[in-house]
């Protein structure tokens, strides 16, 4: 391994390198800087050095361009922005829900916005699906993360309640729209007992 170089008070772009900030988990030294747009931001020195990042994310250059095939950078750059905003902006309106819950972004994806985009371009990325997290607990992180329709994306979420009927399992909003019933009729059978297959026939009644 190479000497440390000593990276404090020097600047790479938009970013001010303030003080190291440790490493991550391949060992590579962190430092802490400040963007001229006002937002600190930890980046890896390698990354500093050779040129890869060079403002908090809000620079217009930091948007990676070299990939086609009908890929949108424009759209796959605001998901990646959002993501983080997620996890590190306070002020952000589903930080509590991300963020708050101790939720990050991986080291890899979080220092490195091409080696985000190389991932997704990889992993089934297109232009109608959005990034979701396989365990809805757990961090943006390549193990843990797909491209899904919203849908999908919308069944996943901690706030759904999964219902089992004669060995299949769906999403009560999916059950909903197999059986052709509205979602209120649904919950307020939940509510008075009715489960299984009496939750899913069909009543004149009601």
């Amino acid at each position: 391994m190479g000497k440390k170089l000593n990276l404090s008070g020097r600047k790479f772009g938009s970013l001010n390198v303030l003080s190291e900030a440790g490493k991550n988990k391949q060992g590579k030294y962190l430092w802490k800087c400040l963007c001229d747009c006002g937002k600190e931001t930890i980046v890896a020195g390698t990354s500093l050095v050779a040129g890869n990042t060079k403002s908090c994310g809000c620079r217009a250059h930091d948007k990676p361009h070299h990939y086609t095939h009908g890929l949108s950078s424009e759209r796959l750059y605001n998901i990646y922005r959002c993501m983080k905003a997620r996890c590190y902006n306070k002020k952000h309106r589903s930080y509590l829900r991300y963020g708050g819950r101790g939720i990050t972004v991986c080291d890899e994806w979080r220092n490195d916005i091409n080696t985000f985009f190389t991932w997704a371009t990889s992993h089934g990325y297109r232009d109608n699906l959005t990034i979701d997290r396989i365990n809805v607990n757990g961090n943006y992180e390549p193990s843990n993360c797909r491209w899904v329709d919203n849908e999908f994306q919308q069944s996943n979420t901690r706030k759904n309640v999964w219902i089992e009927i004669s060995g299949v399992k769906h999403t009560l909003s999916q059950w909903s729209r197999l059986a052709n019933i509205p979602i209120t009729t649904m919950r307020k059978r939940i509510k008075n007992g009715l489960l299984g297959e009496k939750l899913i026939q069909k009543r004149g009644h009601e």
